[in-house]
């Protein structure tokens, strides 16, 4: 109804074990929102260090560009 899926959800509370239950099962690792926010970008957004280092782990994009050049990266630094 956001336009999130369940792992945009669990990147945004934290919750590592539901993010990596969720991995391990297949869901894709850069898959956008509808706003076009990627879990890594989120999880930047939200200081989620443990989280980014799992969804690193299963191979997301860390350089994803979302909108005016903003990265996972650029948000961190």
């Amino acid at each position: 109804q956001d336009g999130r899926s369940p792992i945009h959800h669990a990147v945004l509370y934290g919750d590592s074990q539901t993010t990596r239950l969720l991995l391990d099962m297949g869901i894709d690792v850069n898959t956008p929102a509808t706003d076009g926010r990627t879990p890594i970008l989120l999880a930047s957004i939200e200081g989620h260090a443990d989280i980014v280092d799992i969804l690193i782990e299963h191979g997301c994009h860390i350089n994803h560009v979302y909108f005016s050049a903003i990265t996972p990266l650029s948000v961190a630094s």
